[in-house]
């Protein structure tokens, strides 16, 4: 479900700047939560991904969300957040549903810091609704790639 607003973790901390982004002109493309929900970090995942990543950068994220794992609460639930937010990222492809939203960020009020939609004074935004199950297959084959820089040997 969309919200008249949504919370982005930046826009608390500094919202001027928040705001100084969606003003910019830069074509904003916004993962919120709610579009991770369906995106859980689970243990069957996770060792399946140890079992494959072969490059230092996959191991290197397999350890990092293991860590995550083992100091949450056995019965809590990890959304891949910043992981699903890169993938989509690296490959576009991977968003099945989005719309276009005038969004800007609330500067004043008991709303500040948050995302709000404003037809008159918002940007348009791109907010991502669902995104592709193949997700965590996309994931783990980015990270298993190695990485090409045309100007090093």
């Amino acid at each position: 479900m969309l919200h008249a607003y949504t919370t982005w973790p930046y826009s608390y901390t500094d919202p001027e700047a928040a705001q100084a982004v969606f003003t910019s002109g830069t074509p904003i493309t916004l993962v919120p939560l709610d579009a991770t929900n369906a995106f859980q970090l689970s243990w069957d995942w996770l060792n399946s991904f140890g079992a494959v990543a072969r490059t230092k950068e996959a191991r290197f994220c397999h350890d990092l969300l293991a860590l995550i794992k083992n100091n949450s609460a056995s019965t809590s639930m990890y959304s891949l957040w910043d992981p699903l937010t890169a993938a989509i990222l690296a490959d576009p492809s991977l968003i099945v549903e989005q719309v276009t939203l005038n969004l800007t960020v609330a500067l004043t009020g008991d709303q500040v810091g948050r995302t709000v939609i404003d037809d008159v004074e918002g940007k348009p935004v791109q907010v991502v609704l669902e995104a592709d199950p193949n997700f965590f297959d996309v994931f783990v084959s980015k990270l298993n790639q190695r990485p090409h820089f045309p100007y090093h040997d």
